[in-house]
């Protein structure tokens, strides 16, 4: 794959630009549902920022935006998910090879929490109006699973017309440092990074749903870089903590003609 943590990084940094529209429009959506409502975008550091109080003028909001996400996700959760695998065959082994697939995918279902998942995917959805699913290998179990992804929490490769189909994507996350050093055997905690550079209302905006007055919390971020095999390119992953890898491998996916990324618009 060859590609270093810095580029990987660059990569990033510069696939960002591409989508600073939608992504204003999903922090935007992102602080009305939390009930921040008097702000403004800045368009010299690109992020949201606080209204200038008028005391002449009554801030009063009615926040009619979380009631209907609420609403609406309420309609679309209330079958659960429900699985059912056609047999390649009328012979009784492609039967219960088919059964055998239903029961496996039943038991993910329970175990990853599936239906927990699907609200979280499409609250982001509603927020963003685009989100994704991204499917990882456990390390530990070799098992499947599924994490959703808002707009602000992955990327792909700028210019692609469908993003299953793009080169490469990168998974962004922000973790605790005692969790990032655990999880990837470093000898010392990573800096806390996420916030960097934020003005307190943007702390207040990420972590309103702590509570009033509650501590920020330290984050990390981590970056997980997946390019799939194209030609004489084999593909593989990278994941950057701090300005470094951490860990990196071959592509772990069976399958080579797409990303492991399903992507989901509103409209």
């Amino acid at each position: 794959m060859g590609k270093e943590s810095t580029e990987v990084e660059d990569l990033y940094d510069e696939a960002v630009k591409h989508v600073m529209g939608p992504m204003r429009s999903y922090w935007l959506n992102h602080a009305f549902v939390r009930g921040l409502q008097w702000l403004r975008w800045n368009t010299t550091v690109t992020r949201l920022s606080e209204q200038v109080e008028d005391r002449d003028r009554i801030q009063a909001v009615f926040n009619k935006m979380r009631a209907n996400q609420r609403t609406i996700i309420s309609n679309l959760t209330q079958r659960e998910l429900n699985f059912t695998i056609t047999p390649t065959g009328p012979d009784d082994e492609s039967i219960r090879a088919a059964r055998l697939g239903e029961a496996v995918l039943r038991d993910l279902h329970r175990n990853q929490r599936w239906e927990v998942i699907r609200e979280e995917h499409m609250a982001g959805v509603c927020k963003g109006g685009t989100g994704a699913l991204i499917v990882e290998i456990d390390p530990d179990n070799k098992l499947p699973r599924v994490k959703p992804l808002s707009l602000a929490e992955f990327i792909v490769e700028p210019g692609s017309r469908n993003a299953e189909n793009a080169r490469w994507c990168i998974k962004i996350e922000a973790m605790p440092p005692k969790v990032v050093k655990a999880l990837f055997a470093l000898r010392k905690e990573p800096p806390s990074d996420v916030h960097a550079g934020l003005a307190p209302f943007q702390h207040k905006m990420l972590h309103q749903s702590w509570g009033g007055g509650s501590t920020t919390p330290e984050l990390t971020k981590v970056l997980t870089y997946y390019e799939r095999p194209m030609g004489k390119n084999k593909g593989g992953f990278q994941i950057i903590v701090d300005g470094k890898v951490v860990q990196k491998g071959k592509w772990p996916y069976p399958f080579e003609d797409r990303l492991p990324i399903a992507v989901a618009r509103e409209t």
